[in-house]
């Protein structure tokens, strides 16, 4: 039994199989999300409470892709991050694909945040794009902060 196990372990597929699985585990670690996707920027404009807040996205899909991505609008206390709202939503990502002439932070959240109260915010979008027998790849970026402020009277 043992002899049969020594042979079956030092056979030639089974260093095949070792090779193809360094192959698998360099690839998967060190094959970058940029690969497919690059935010460069999201920043979001300040607002008066219960208006559209605006959004300029800067980003670039260098190939197709599947991914989810999750939107969290987080308040900026003196304390620390609250959590205010969070949206979620997946899909196939095109090179082709534009972002609507007005995003706002309503579209980027799938409506989930639609109005904000008087406050100062930050967005924080990660992606988490999926990869043929792969971990996924991850793709994390953040808004600036910015101030929602009272509605004029």
């Amino acid at each position: 039994m043992a002899r049969t196990l020594i042979r079956v372990c030092t056979g030639w597929w089974a260093a095949l199989a070792s090779v193809l699985f360094l192959l698998w585990l360099a690839a998967a670690h060190f094959w970058p999300a940029s690969w497919w996707l690059v935010v460069h920027r999201i920043g979001v404009m300040d607002a008066e409470a219960g208006k559209s807040v605006r959004m300029v996205v800067v980003r670039e899909i260098r190939r197709p892709f599947l991914a989810d991505w999750v939107a969290r609008v987080w308040l900026v206390r003196d304390d620390g991050l609250e959590l205010v709202c969070t949206g979620r939503g997946g899909g196939a990502y095109d090179v082709r694909a534009v972002l609507p002439r007005s995003v706002t932070l309503a579209w980027w959240t799938d409506n989930s945040c639609r109005a904000l109260p008087a406050g100062r915010y930050m967005v924080s979008t990660i992606w988490r794009i999926e990869r043929w027998m792969m971990p996924a790849a991850v793709v994390r970026a953040d808004s600036n902060i910015f101030t929602v402020s009272e509605r004029a009277r």
